[in-house]
């Protein structure tokens, strides 16, 4: 039997479900259920240095130490999605939370990911946002063990476009040519992960065994997220927001949760109404060699469960 744990880099923008996937993460490393070499940061659901510090509020929310954060100044011609996460990230709610304590000296998103990746033949990185940090290692003819990533549409509507999906789209090129390098890569696509909204009362069941300036922390970020989930009808009208990053968590821990198949993905760099769509060609034919582990289903319920269970045993 294989007792090593996974080790792992988090590629994000924390906004407000990847801060909901960082917590997860970050109990899973106390455990020692995985471990986390680094959590590399970029702007994108708002700007960089708010990524940043959310990174590092995260680490103090779960009171782990020793866990290198790294920073980063990649500028890409795409808005922020403050308007959807607030504008510290967080759902305005980071206010309940002490003052984060940032260090003087910031370590670099880029550096970090390749010394480790170098360093640790078998990292996995967990990707919760572009994959443009993962183009520059390849660039490098630096390749990691194994990728997961949250982005694309396969046999649904974009959630910026008709047909793209944020991460994707946000720097489409970086998507395309990790897609056609890498040989061993995993990929969410919101055909899942729109199926998982975290409702109310899985929210209640956690807030239920904390108290104090967490629990008014994690109300006040799921209510603004429960509000902005429904104003832009990404529920289907139920109270509840979409947890699309964490399920880069579950896929993970939990593998038997999920169902996919290894498809070929390009992803249009060029198009004029199709810029960052996810193009898999789903015909019996021949294929390339270069394939993508395309998650098709996953069982939500036990997601759920497996999730707030999990939090409940760390926070």
């Amino acid at each position: 039997m294989n007792t090593k744990i996974p080790h792992v880099i988090i590629d994000c923008d924390p906004g407000a479900d990847d801060f909901f996937a960082l917590l997860w993460a970050l109990g899973l490393h106390k455990k020692w259920t995985i471990k986390i070499l680094a959590i590399t940061t970029t702007g994108g659901n708002v700007w960089a240095e708010i990524t940043y510090r959310n990174a590092l509020r995260a680490c103090e929310f779960m009171d782990v130490v020793g866990i290198p954060v790294g920073k980063s100044d990649i500028i890409l011609q795409s808005p922020d999605a403050s308007h959807i996460h607030g504008t510290d990230g967080l759902g305005n709610a980071s206010k309940y939370l002490p003052r984060v304590r940032v260090p003087k000296i910031s370590l670099s998103s880029d550096e970090l990911l390749e010394k480790l990746t170098k360093k640790h033949a078998d990292v996995q990185i967990l990707t919760l946002w572009p994959l443009t940090n993962i183009s520059r290692l390849i660039k490098k003819n630096i390749h990691p063990a194994r990728i997961i990533s949250m982005g694309g549409a396969i046999r649904v509507p974009g959630n910026v476009t008709p047909v793209a999906e944020f991460n994707i789209s946000y720097d489409p090129e970086s998507a395309d040519e990790v897609f056609t390098t890498i040989h061993n890569s995993v990929l969410l696509p919101l055909d899942v992960t729109s199926q998982l909204i975290f409702t109310r009362h899985e929210m209640q069941t956690i807030l239920r065994v904390i108290k104090g300036k967490k629990a008014r922390f994690l109300e006040a970020l799921t209510l603004h997220t429960f509000k902005t989930n429904m104003a832009f009808r990404e529920t289907a009208g139920t109270e509840g927001f979409l947890v699309h990053d964490p399920s880069v968590i579950a896929m993970l821990i939990y593998p038997g949760l999920f169902k996919g198949q290894f498809l070929p993905i390009r992803v249009e760099t060029k198009g004029e109404v199709t810029r960052g769509e996810t193009v898999t060609d789903l015909r019996n034919v021949a294929q390339p060699s270069t394939h993508t582990f395309v998650v098709t289903d996953v069982d939500r319920d036990r997601f759920m469960e497996s999730m707030v269970q999990d939090f409940l045993s760390f926070l």
